[in-house]
């Protein structure tokens, strides 16, 4: 089932409806998290990402950072 990616009409085909459902609109974010060796989990409403427990906006702030380190902004 593909997902549209923030900001652009690309769709995700490799996303699963379980993934879907979890992550929602920040499955990107969590998806490139993960390539950059980061675990992110669900925890409740919270993201684990590491050892830190983080709201929707804080996972999408880490990701934006990253992004940033590596020039993809």
């Amino acid at each position: 089932m593909p997902i549209d990616r923030p900001g652009g009409s690309r769709r995700d085909p490799y996303a699963s409806a379980n993934e879907l459902l979890l992550y929602g609109a920040q499955l990107h974010d969590v998806r490139f998290l993960r390539q950059r060796g980061f675990g992110v989990h669900m925890e409740g409403p919270l993201f684990r990402v590491g050892n830190r427990l983080l709201s929707r906006r804080r996972l999408a702030d880490v990701a934006q950072r990253e992004r940033s380190l590596l020039g993809k902004i």
